[in-house]
């Protein structure tokens, strides 16, 4: 009997160790697939947003809430020329700092693309404001 235990607690521990390493690459394949459909955020009032809620109004929405992503999920980048309005580290966006966002001709320039490192040059997500 005690040969048969070994032999069970052989193939148990074996087990372990396979599902242990094997998973996280299941998971972090799963969570590359990318997403294709455009998140549209409408801001009706730019003038009016306030972020941190102390009734002054600061025109900064965060991409994450917006989206509803997480830093988890991957890291929001816009183009560069419109970086200076756009915190990544935080996902925080300055609508203010969006030249001519409320002229119909830019209408399309403001794209957002969430990235994760660990799947490369992926697009999980896009997100146009």
């Amino acid at each position: 009997m005690k040969a048969k235990g070994n032999v069970l607690g052989f193939f148990g521990r074996s087990l372990s160790i396979i599902l242990i390493v094997f998973f996280p690459f299941v998971s972090s394949y799963a969570q590359c697939t990318p997403d294709p459909a455009t998140i549209d955020i409408e801001v009706c009032s730019m003038e009016t947003l306030d972020f941190d809620g102390d009734t002054n109004p600061d025109g900064i929405i965060s991409m994450y809430d917006e989206t509803s992503t997480t830093s988890v999920d991957g890291t929001w980048t816009i183009a560069p020329e419109y970086a200076a309005a756009f915190d990544s580290s935080t996902g925080r966006l300055s609508t203010w700092g969006l030249q001519n966002s409320t002229v119909t001709a830019t209408e399309n320039e403001y794209f957002f693309e969430l990235r994760n490192a660990s799947c490369g040059d992926v697009v999980l997500k896009t997100a146009r404001v």
